[in-house]
């Protein structure tokens, strides 16, 4: 869920549902199956219709496509249209750039909304905030009631006997919690999706992310630090479940 990759994302989009197109076409004409019907072709068999077999069908198909589109152009183009036609790629991903500038920038703005409208920017319970100004950059945040609520939930753990409990936990055993759960990568990068390795100013941000978590477990409640020994800094639960009955027990 980065912003900066949604417009790889709307034209990834659009070039599985142009290649739908192309099957259907292909389909029409006896060279392709159409196992399903056409909202539900996989993307894995229209991302198979880039491969050499079809490209002599699928540059006659996207040329239509792009001759259309530049027909209802004015001459001489604009500028940047012709850009786009000088660049010397293959029709089908001269299409795609074209619908990209047409098109792109309302998708973008789509998505941005609505992702801000799912996440409640700068509102109560906020999984993102945004500073006021166009130059404000997002930044994903954690609301405190939301922390504590996840944390409540993740503090809660079987015993030996299969009773749910909850129990301290280190501020590490947290963390990797709050990663392998529920997807929130706060003193670490995910191993995949485009990452390679932290960078020194990526170690920096890390490193002040694990500090600003757990100034906001104390600030919360949560969070004991009985001395400097790291096994002592644990995440407290502010309220027990099971200790009644272990109680009444004895």
């Amino acid at each position: 869920m980065w912003y900066g990759r949604i417009p790889q994302f709307v034209r990834g989009t659009f070039a599985v549902l142009k290649l739908t197109d192309f099957a259907t076409d292909l389909s029409r004409h006896g060279k392709f199956t159409m196992r399903r019907a056409k909202e539900d072709l996989a993307v894995t068999e229209a991302v198979a219709l880039l491969g050499e077999r079809y490209a002599k069908d699928r540059e006659t198909f996207f040329d239509m496509r792009v001759r259309r589109i530049l027909d209802d152009e004015a001459e001489p183009l604009a500028p940047e249209l012709q850009t786009i036609v000088d660049l010397g790629l293959d029709r089908f991903d001269t299409y795609l750039e074209l619908i990209m500038h047409y098109r792109g920038t309302f998708q973008r703005k789509y998505l941005v909304d609505c992702m801000d409208s799912l996440l409640m920017k700068n509102r109560p319970g906020q999984l993102v905030a945004q500073p006021r100004g166009k130059s404000g950059l997002r930044r994903f945040v954690l609301d405190s009631r939301l922390l504590e609520v996840l944390l409540q939930v993740s503090l809660v753990q079987p015993d030996e006997s299969g009773t749910m409990r909850t129990k301290s936990m280190r501020v590490d055993e947290v963390l990797d919690l709050l990663r392998t759960r529920y997807g929130l990568y706060i003193d670490t990068l995910p191993e995949a999706d485009g990452f390679h390795g932290p960078d020194l100013l990526d170690q920096a941000a890390l490193r002040a992310n694990s500090a600003a978590f757990v100034e906001r477990l104390r600030e919360i409640g949560y969070y004991r630090d009985m001395s400097d020994a790291y096994l002592t800094q644990t995440v407290t639960p502010r309220f027990t479940i099971g200790a009644t009955r272990e109680r009444s027990g004895r």
